[in-house]
This record gives structure tokens, sequence and C-alpha cells, in this order.
């Protein structure tokens, strides 16, 4: 099951700009940037929103997705 990527998730943590001001920059609702976050929406490869926020923090499509989930994270 497709995830966001690590490296998404960071940029969009660390960013000078709010979550909220990014997606409005990509012209996406920041709700559904909240969403898909938080985990409470399911992200779709290749979702053209995540693309759009992507290429407003400067990352390449390709590495807005990765497989595996937030399961490959935990500790073992």
């Amino acid at each position: 099951m497709p995830s966001l990527s690590r490296r998404f998730k960071i940029e969009v943590k660390l960013n000078e700009k709010p979550a909220y001001r990014l997606a409005q920059s990509a012209r996406v609702n920041p709700n559904y940037l909240y969403k898909m976050m938080s985990g409470i929406g399911k992200v779709k490869n290749g979702d053209h929103r995540i693309i759009k926020i992507g290429k407003v923090l400067g990352i390449p499509a390709e590495e807005c997705f990765e497989e595996g989930g937030e399961d490959s994270y935990a500790i073992q």
C-alpha cells in the first residue's frame, strides 16, 4: 500500500511555511494535506495533489511516494 515518503513528510514539517500555506501555494485544499499527513486519509500512488505539493517543495514526483506504509519505520 503506498504512503507518503519520509522525505515528503520531513520537508512539509520542517518548511518555514505552515502546511496549510504549502497546500494553498499548490492550489490544494489544506484539509486534504492534513488528512494525508496524519494518516486519516489513504494515499493513492501518483495522486496529482501530492505531486503538486511536492513541486512546491522541490521534490520530484517519484520521491513523494513509497511502498510499505508506516510499518516500514517500525523498530524491530
